[in-house]
């Protein structure tokens, strides 16, 4: 305890040894010898001795006051000071002597507790308010504590889950495996995260992503499990909508009767369909490796069909041609070919390609314009020999009416022949593209006494 006396005008007049070590002085000696000005050496606060002395005039003493000061090196401290005024032979006060102790260490504890419980009471509302559910067990998993949110979910009160474990919540969605393993990695020390499907009071499911964490005491040993877990129940269903809407579009991708190939924006194959591979036998890494130039029959092909619709595709629009294209085999296919980016405004996403085999459709063309070709050149000119006949028979001698009439016969049906030729070609230019129209006036009386006559 450091004992002293001090005169009004701010001067020790003696202090002892412990009093010089409180302030940091070697000796008593030194002190007095150093500090010339009490208030401007010792008080931490300039304004402090004019408190000190309106306490020391309305009492007369002060008792068990803490405050801070300064040490000889600058240091704070804390002292806890006694003191009182004692008057001379006139009545005033003649010096002021008390006594007084370090405090700090005891300060400073209180105020390191005082932070603590702060960050204590701070860490305990966002536990309370926390939108995440918090479960606290002891090493054995008994529940000790459950937040609020705990009971928004899950619909047990604290009171109904202390005591119990975790198990109140299962599903029977997880194998036993899953929390042995959960607790191996527990009970090694290590913090277990992953998805977990529980069962709330109601009975209803629901998914939480958990981050358990073993809290483990001074002697090393676990003491408690705390359990941070977040509801993804939204989540999981979206997650799994969009699983199954993945497996149905793989199903109709790799189902569709056209070759389908995405592609990057380099033009990189990423993936083909099954019907694509059928088409041209390259699966999705081959053609990844030797890029989709490798279908067309020559490297001068690819490179007249990049020009002419590449810089089309990347303005956004979609290319639409037919083109004769080359199997792994060597074999050509006719396909028609679409394709187009899947975003125009975000051309790096890639672009989407569909090949249609139409080499039957092309056969089926090509013999058209062959049976077209024929019924043009092979028909309708032996037609013409039979329609001319009757008449060059006719100017060769006197015929009879029974004559006449056969003739007549013979090139009327040539005429008919010639006439269903003519209507076969109009029917092919009709589906070929080149037909014109050309309207006439039809008698119907005639058409009708014709079909009457023929049938």
């Amino acid at each position: 305890m450091g004992i002293f006396a001090a005169t009004p005008q701010g001067r020790y007049l003696r202090v002892n040894r412990a009093q010089a070590a409180i302030y940091g002085y070697d000796s008593p000696e030194e002190m007095l010898r150093l500090v010339t000005d009490i208030p401007a050496q010792i008080y931490l606060d300039p304004g402090e001795r004019d408190r000190i002395m309106a306490m020391l005039e309305a009492d007369g003493r002060i008792v068990n006051l803490e405050t801070q000061r300064k040490t000889k090196s600058g240091g704070r401290i804390w002292i806890n000071l006694n003191m009182r005024a004692v008057p001379g032979a006139d009545g005033q006060t003649a010096f002021f002597e008390g006594f007084s102790m370090d405090i700090t260490r005891r300060k400073r504890a209180e105020l390191a507790s005082q932070e603590s419980q702060a960050e204590l009471r701070k860490l305990w509302k966002a536990v309370e308010n926390s939108p995440a559910t918090i479960v606290i067990t002891d090493a054995s998993g008994i529940i000790q504590y459950v937040n609020p949110h705990f009971t928004a979910l899950t619909g047990y009160t604290f009171q109904e889950a202390q005591g119990h474990t975790p198990r109140i919540l299962k599903s029977d969605v997880h194998p036993a495996e899953f929390f042995q393993d959960m607790w191996r990695a527990l009970l090694s020390g290590a913090v277990w995260r992953g998805e977990i499907c529980n069962r709330k009071k109601n009975g209803d499911l629901y998914w939480e992503l958990a981050s358990i964490s073993p809290i483990i005491g001074e002697d090393g040993a676990i003491t408690n499990f705390v359990a941070v877990k977040e509801d993804i129940t939204d989540r999981m269903r979206q997650d799994m909508k969009l699983k199954r809407a993945l497996s149905e579009l793989q199903a109709i991708f790799n189902a569709s009767s056209v070759g389908i190939a995405y592609m990057n924006a380099a033009l990189s194959v990423v993936r083909i369909n099954n019907r694509l591979d059928e088409l041209f036998g390259y699966d999705d890494q081959a053609l990844h490796e030797l890029g989709i130039g490798v279908l067309f029959p020559s490297p001068e092909h690819f490179q007249d069909f990049a020009r002419t619709h590449l810089e089309r595709m990347a303005l956004g629009e979609m290319i639409k041609t037919e083109l004769q294209l080359r199997s792994r085999s060597g074999h050509l296919v006719w396909c028609s070919v679409a394709a187009r980016l899947l975003d125009a405004v975000n051309p790096e996403l890639g672009s989407i390609w569909v090949f249609d085999d139409i080499t039957a459709r092309i056969d089926l063309e090509n013999m058209r314009a062959e049976v077209e070709r024929i019924m043009r050149h092979d028909l309708k000119a032996p037609l013409n020999g039979i329609i001319n006949l009757p008449g060059l028979i006719a100017a060769e001698g006197p015929l009879t009416d029974d004559q006449r009439s056969m003739l007549d016969m013979v090139r009327d049906a040539g005429m008919r022949m010639l006439d269903q030729t003519e209507l076969s070609l109009d029917l092919y230019r009709m589906e070929s593209g080149p037909y014109e129209l050309t309207p006439t006036a039809v008698d119907l009386r005639q058409v009708a006494d014709r079909a009457c006559e023929v049938l």
